[in-house]
Parts: structure tokens; sequence; C-alpha cells
């Protein structure tokens, strides 16, 4: 994308390239300018990497940049150059570049030697994009965790520390580790960064020492064969704190007083001073009580040296004065964090020493923390306890026991940087060595306010349930009372039914069922004597007698219909049955009638009982029929049933009607027609009879 720039950049326009000092060339980049076409003849001082050039001439010194086109292949530090360009925004930062577009070279010499500067000359800005050298103490080195192929080294000086850069591809990543703690001498390009300009940048420190590795990291002292071999802690006891952070490795040896955190431990030392040692990562931790020689980069909280990045080994000669123990001393909160007045301020005397304090424990380690602490109530203050080295001891003591805790007093100090001369304290707390080191007093009592609490919501919970269960049987029992009432009402109400159909069959009985039942003796007597008589008079005798006997046979069923219980069944096929049973004596019956009692009224089922009845026993009487079936269904609201016998059958065509006193099949008809339905017949000679019958039933009763 670059060279597509770079193209249309130049053939939108012929360019000059007139002829500037690198001075004039940085003042431009300065003032933010681009499209500045310039041609340079300088000395190439360093590469730090392959698309960028230090460059310097008698004006002062820039840094060109070639990216994709492989221009600087063949170029040495120590050439003279004549090169061309003009400067574009870059992509990256946003900032003018110069972009080199043509270089050649005009002869070789040999590579000019880096400017000795201090850390003060480094940050001062006269030796921007200057070729410089640097010396100071390796204190680290990681790798940047946005761009993983840049690594970072951190110079120690005198004067503070300093940042260099280094960039590398992934598969060559320079260990660089083995040098830290030894004096070192840094070259490379001081380069500013313009961090007000570019998003994203994390250099507040505004400059950068930009290296080649391996030629711009040098150590000025060889590695000792013996690591242990490095000048003593006491050699530096009076050095002020900015002449500290810039020395190298250091040794003491002394007494373990106690360990934390899996990397921290406290020491005495042969010469009776408390410091501080932070290990290595992966480093095992001595035991307290041990007699070490320890070695690590000194730093100072303004109270202690300590050691960053130490090792240790146990200690090889005997160590005087220190194996003999203190006895404890009984002290309170009170007396650790507040002054005789009692205004608040922390006791640094009792930093290292060992002391008994008493109070309760309010807190206890979060499950897989690293930090096995537990925190001590104590009068108006809490003190954590770091427990790491004795994790047993959890499992014996708990929230709410009153103890007595023995153990080294730490005061954690931030160590001394140029940007905060007086260093926080971080926290205060007691490491315990040994489990014997806590005593428990007393237990918490069992009756504690958080169990009142779980027992009060246990009982409000229970009182919630008991209401909740009353509330559910008091509305069960009033569903239940309803359904009883209901089932009395249903009760008293089939038996007044009963009652009154049983009292109307009694009067019917009585009295018409009786005149006509002497009717039908008369015209019976009148029969006898029809001998001789006119045809058309014995004709119509014969009519009367057969339309009263009718009559008589439906008020008799009627009344045994009154008598009958079969409407309040539940059941179709027990009310068809129970209504059939009087008249069906040596007769096979079949029933198969699935439709719901319930959905079907009391007319409706009295008419349908009526017309299965009149049908069955048609097949019976007329018929001759020995079996019959019967069968139901509801389908789609239509309530569909049929009567079959295997009875004579007969001529659907030609059956006798009510002119000749047959009122059976047109009372059927009068039913359904009622009832919005239909019937058809199938029956012939010899063949038996199939009736079926068609009812649409409400939309209230469709299924």
């Amino acid at each position: 994308m670059l060279t597509a720039i770079l193209s249309s950049s130049l053939q939108a326009a012929e360019r000059s390239y007139p002829v500037l000092r690198a001075a004039d060339i940085a003042s431009s980049l300065s003032r933010l300018e681009t499209n500045l076409s310039f041609t340079i003849e300088a000395t190439v001082t360093c590469m730090p990497r392959p698309e960028v050039i230090g460059i310097a001439d008698a004006s002062g010194a820039i840094t060109l940049s070639d990216y994709h086109d492989h221009r600087f292949e063949g170029i040495r530090a120590g050439d003279r150059i004549r090169a061309q360009g003009h400067t574009l925004r870059s992509l990256a930062s946003k900032l003018p570049v110069p972009y080199c577009e043509r270089i050649a070279v005009l002869s070789h010499g040999d590579a000019p030697k880096p400017i000795p500067i201090t850390a003060h000359d480094f940050r001062s800005g006269r030796f921007d994009n200057f070729y410089v050298k640097v010396r100071g103490v390796l204190r680290d080195t990681f790798v940047d965790d946005i761009d993983p192929n840049w690594l970072h080294l951190v110079v120690g000086t005198d004067q503070g520390s300093i940042i260099s850069s280094t960039f590398f591809h992934h598969d060559s990543n320079p260990d660089l580790t083995s040098l830290i703690g030894y004096e070192v001498a840094v070259s490379g390009i001081c380069e500013k960064q313009r961090t007000d300009l570019v998003a994203g940048s994390r250099y507040r420190l505004r400059r950068l020492l930009d290296i080649s590795v391996p030629d711009g990291i040098k150590t000025l002292k060889a590695s000792p064969t013996d690591p242990f071999n490095v000048p003593g802690l006491s050699s530096i006891e009076d050095a002020a704190p900015d002449s500290i952070v810039a020395q190298g490795w250091h040794a003491t040896d002394g007494h373990v007083l106690a360990v934390w955190g899996k990397r921290h431990m406290l020491l005495r030392t042969t010469g009776n001073n408390i410091i501080r040692c932070t290990l290595k990562d992966g480093l095992p931790i001595p035991d307290c009580g041990s007699h070490i020689d320890v070695v690590g980069l000194p730093e100072t909280d303004l109270f202690h040296i300590n050691l960053n990045r130490a090792f240790w080994r146990k200690c090889t000669k005997e160590i005087l004065g220190t194996d003999v123990e203190e006895p404890p001393t009984h002290i309170t909160t009170e007396q650790l964090f507040t002054d005789d007045g009692g205004h608040p301020k922390v006791q640094t005397k009792f930093h290292g020493h060992l002391i008994t304090i008493k109070g309760l424990v309010r807190s206890m380690p979060i499950p897989d923390n690293p930090a096995n602490r537990i925190y001590l109530e104590s009068g108006r203050f809490t003190i954590p306890a770091d427990v790491g080295a004795i994790p047993n001891i959890l499992g014996i003591i708990s929230i709410g026991c009153e103890i007595d805790i023995t153990g080294i007093c730490v005061t954690e100090i931030d160590n001394w940087a140029p940007h905060s001369p007086f260093p926080h304290i971080r926290e205060v707390f007691i490491v315990p060595r040994t489990p014997a080191d806590i005593v428990i007093l007393r237990h918490p009592p069992w009756w504690t306010p958080q169990r009142l609490f779980v027992v009060l919501a246990s009982l409000m919970i229970l009182l919630l349930v008991i209401l909740i269960w009353n509330l559910s049987l008091r509305r069960l029992a009033e569903r239940r009372g309803r359904q009883l009432a209901e089932e009395h009402i249903a009760r008293a109400e089939t038996d007044l039914k009963v009652m009154e159909r049983t009292r109307l069959a009694v009067e019917l009985h009585d009295s018409v069922a009786q005149n006509l039942t002497g009717v039908a003796m008369e015209l019976e007597t009148a029969r006898q004597f029809q001998e001789g008589a006119h045809h058309e008079l014995t004709n119509h005798l014969n009519i009367a007698w057969r339309t009263l006997k009718s009559c008589r046979d439906e008020l008799r069923n009627c009344l045994w219909d009154l008598r009958s219980q079969a409407l309040e069944e539940t059941d179709m096929e027990t009310a068809i049955r129970r209504t059939l049973t009087p008249h069906i004596k040596g007769i096979t019956l079949m029933i198969r009638f699935k439709v719901p009692r319930a959905i079907i009224s009391d007319n409706t089922t009295h008419a349908l009982l009526r017309i299965i009845r009149e049908l069955v026993l048609n097949g019976i009487r007329h018929g001759k029929a020995t079996t019959v079936r019967i069968a139901g269904d509801l389908e789609d609201g239509t309530l569909k049933f049929s009567v079959k016998d295997d009875g004579c059958g007969f001529d659907p065509e030609r059956c006798p009607g009510v002119e000749d006193g047959h009122y059976g099949l047109q009372g059927i008809r009068e039913r359904i027609r009622q009832l919005g339905g239909r019937m058809s017949i199938e029956s012939g000679e010899g063949k038996g009879t199939k009736v079926i019958l068609e009812i649409h039933m409400p939309k209230e009763y469709k299924s």
C-alpha cells in the first residue's frame, strides 16, 4: 500500500529533491509537516531494524524508513550514503516519517562509536535520533504483552531507570535473563515517542532506546563462576536510594523469620538487619528457621534494604547469635497502630519481631485463593495473619474463635522509586510459623447471631408453609363442600323427578289406562259378533281395535318410562339395557354405545330411549328377531346410532302405516324430525332390518 502511495505521489507531479541537512528534516518533522522532498548526504550510524537506519551529518541526526522494497540491503554502519525521499504520514502512527526512495553508497568507512551519555542526557532531548550508549545495571527484561515482537529492557542507573526496546521475530526471541543483575552497556538510537498523537501508545516515558541484538547490549563485567560470589549488602548500607537501585547482584546470609505468599520471606541477617526477599518465579521457598545464603537485586523501602529476584541456598557457614529465638512480645492492636496519644500511627519498630495478639477470628481464607489469610478482630482494629506456612490449622479454627496468635510482624512497604520519594505502607500482618503459634482460647458459642438468624428464618418459612397449607386445606374443604352440596341437590332433584313420574304413572294407570282397557274389551266383544256384518264395518272395527291397542301399548310404555329410572343412569349403555330389559326375554342383546351420557340432555335421552325401544320391539314382534345389535358414536358433533336385528325383514316401501293402525315408524320419524335428525332403513324380505339414525348435537356438546 505504501509503495502504491509513493508511486501515485511521484506520478502526480515531478518533484525536485533539494539538498537538506539532517537538522532541517528533523525540524520539519517536529512541525508535523508532510510531503517534504529531500536529498541528504550522511553517515549510517546504526541499523536497529532491517527497515530502519540511523544517519547523522554535522547538523544532527535522523532515522530513515524503507518498508517492503528492501532498499537498505547491503548497507552497513559507517557507509557514506546519498538518500532521496520525502516525508509521508505513517499508516500506523499517523505521524510524518521520512521515507527513502533512492539510496546510493558513496564510500565505506568504519562503524561510528555510540556517544556515551547519562540517563539525564537521555531524557533531555539533546540526543534524539543520535546513536548513543548508556551504562547501568540490567534490572529486568520482558516481552511486550501487546506486541510480542518487542523485547523491553529496564536499565538502572544512579540517575534513574531507562527503558530500551528491541524488535525481533518470534522464532528468534533473545534470552537476556542471564544478564539480569549485571552491569551492561546498551547502545542504540534515542527515539522520541509522540504519545500525544499516537493512539494507544503506552510509552509515557517519551523516549526509548531502540537497540539491535546482540550488538546493542554488552556486559561490562563477566558473570562470576559462583553466583553467590557477589558483594555483600553491608557494602551499600549507607548508599542513597537512587544508588541502591543502580546496583547489581548482592548477597547476604541470615535466619529465615517468616515466609508467605509462596515467594516472600523475611530474613534476619548476620548483622541483625531485617530484610524482605522476593524470590524468582518457580523457586522453592525455605522453611522458617533455616540458615540460608541469599542473592538478589537490592531495593529499599527507606526503612530497610530488600532483595528482589532473589535465589538462595542453605548456609555454608555457622551463623552466630541468630539461633536464639527472642521471646514474643504481648501487644494489642492499639499499640501496633496508634501512638501514645491514641492517634493513628503504624509502629514499624515491631517489623521483623515476634509478637502475640489476642483476638476473634472474623474471616477465613477463600477456597483456592493463594492468599491464605485469616482476619483477627482485636480491639478497634482488624489485623490479617498469613497462615500459608501452616495450612492444616484451617481445619481447627473457625469464625468466632478467640485465639492467641504468635508470629513475626511484617510491615509490607513499597520499594522506593524516583516518582515516589516516600513509599506507601501496603499492609501490616502476622506470619505464624508452626501450629503451636495459634492457641484457641475459646470456641465460638453454638448460639451465634448467624445461627439465630437461620433458626428465625427457618421458623418463618415453616409458618409460611403452614399458612399456605391451611389456606390450601380451606379451599379444598370449600370445594369439597360445594361438590357435596351439588351432589345432594342433584340427588334431591332426581328423587323429586322420580316421585313426580311415579305419581303421574299411578294417576294415568288408575284413570286413562283403565278406561282404555274397558274400551278395548268392548271392541273385542264387538269383533266377536262381526259375523254377517257389513265388510266396511268390520274393517273399521279392526282398525279401531288396532289403534286402540297401539294407544294402550304406548300408554303402558309411558307408564313404564315414568316409573323407570333409566334417565338417572350416568352411562348410555346401562340406560338402554335398563329400558329394554322388560321386553327382551329370550333375546340376545348386544350394545356398544360410546357416547357420554353427560353431554345428552334429559329430553334427548328420553327420545333416544323411546326410539331404540320402539325399533327393538318392532324387530321382536313383527320380525321375530332373536338377536338385536345397538351401536352409537359421536362424530364431528353428530350423534350416529343404529339398531340392527336378524328378523324376517320387510319392504320399507310397502310397510303398513297410520291408516292401517300402525304408529311405530311414524312416531319415530316425528321424534327424529323434532330433534333435527334423519333416519334411513336398510331391510328386505328375509334379510333382517337395520335402522340408521343421525342427530345433530348442539355446539356446546361437540367433541
